[in-house]
C-alpha cells in the first residue's frame, strides 16, 4: 500500500470546495426563482383571436364574444374599395393568443369618398376637363354635332351636384359645331327658288343685292357669297346677287 501522499489532500480539499460552490449556487438559484422571482405559470386557458377581416361590425363583435374577447374600441379610415363599416385590420392579429377577456381593436373601413359633380356644361371642353380632373375624376369625351360652338360642353354624366366616389367616370359630350356641307351653285336659279333651297339646306340668306346685267339674266342669281364648293356650318349665311328686274 502506497504511503499517503501529501499532494492528494490538497486536491480533496480542492475538490470539496468546488462541490460545496456548486451546491450553494443551485441552491441560491432555487431560492431566488422559486421565493423571490418566482416564473409566472403558463395559463392553459389561452384562446386564439379569430379573423376578423371583412367583417361587419355586428358580426366581428359576435365573433370576438363567442372566443371569450371584448371589442374594445374603433378606428376608421378611406378605403377606394372596401365598403362602409367591413372590417380592415385587428389588434391582436388573427392567430395571436390572448387570455380571456382580452381586448381587441378593429380597424374599419369609411367607405369610398364621395364628391359632388360641379356644375360643367356650357364650360370648353379644355377648362371643364381640367377641372374635372384637378377635383379628382376621370373623364371621357365623346362629340357630337350641334349648333353651339366647337367645344362647348352639352352634357355631363352624372349631373351636377350628383356625389360621384373618387376617381370614378365622368362622360361629357362636346359639341363638334354644327355639321358642314358643300355650298351648292345657286347661280342662274330664280330668286325664290335659290332662297328656298338656302333655307332648305339650313343655311340663311343674309342679303340679296341686285345688278344691271343688259337685259339679260333678269330675275336671276348671277353671283353668290360663299363660293360653290366651299365647305361651310350648317346656320352659315349666304349673300345672292341677282339680276335687275
Amino acid at each position: 500500500m502506497l504511503p499517503f501522499l501529501p499532494g492528494d489532500r490538497f486536491l480533496r480539499l480542492v475538490g470539496l470546495a468546488f462541490l460545496m460552490v456548486l451546491l450553494g449556487g443551485g441552491s441560491g438559484y432555487l431560492f431566488a426563482t422559486r421565493v423571490l422571482f418566482p416564473v409566472p405559470e403558463v395559463s392553459e386557458e389561452l384562446v386564439e383571436v379569430p379573423d376578423l377581416s371583412g367583417m361587419g361590425t355586428g358580426q366581428a363583435r359576435e365573433a370576438l364574444e363567442s372566443a371569450g374577447l371584448v371589442l374594445a374600441g374603433l378606428d376608421s379610415i378611406r378605403h377606394p374599395s372596401i365598403e362602409e363599416g367591413r372590417v380592415l385590420g385587428q389588434s391582436p392579429l388573427a392567430g395571436q393568443m390572448s387570455l380571456p377577456g382580452g381586448e381587441v381593436l378593429l380597424t374599419v373601413s369609411q367607405g369610398v369618398e364621395r364628391r359632388p359633380l360641379p356644375d360643367v356644361t356650357g364650360l370648353q371642353a379644355e377648362r371643364a376637363v381640367s377641372l374635372l380632373e384637378a377635383t379628382g375624376f376621370s373623364v371621357t369625351v365623346d362629340t357630337v354635332e350641334s349648333g353651339e360652338p366647337a367645344g362647348t360642353i352639352l352634357v355631363q354624366e352624372p349631373g351636377a351636384g350628383t356625389p360621384v366616389m373618387v376617381a370614378g367616370s365622368i362622360r361629357l359630350e362636346v359639341s363638334e359645331g354644327p355639321p358642314s356641307l358643300e355650298l351648292p351653285d345657286f347661280t342662274g336659279l330664280p330668286e325664290e327658288e335659290a332662297v328656298a333651297r338656302i333655307r332648305e339646306l339650313g343655311l340663311e340668306v343674309a342679303e340679296i343685292r341686285t345688278t344691271f346685267r343688259f337685259g339679260r339674266d333678269r330675275g336671276l342669281v348671277v353671283e353668290q357669297e360663299p363660293a360653290p364648293g366651299l365647305q361651310v356650318d350648317r346656320g352659315a349665311q349666304v349673300t345672292l346677287v341677282v339680276g335687275r328686274r
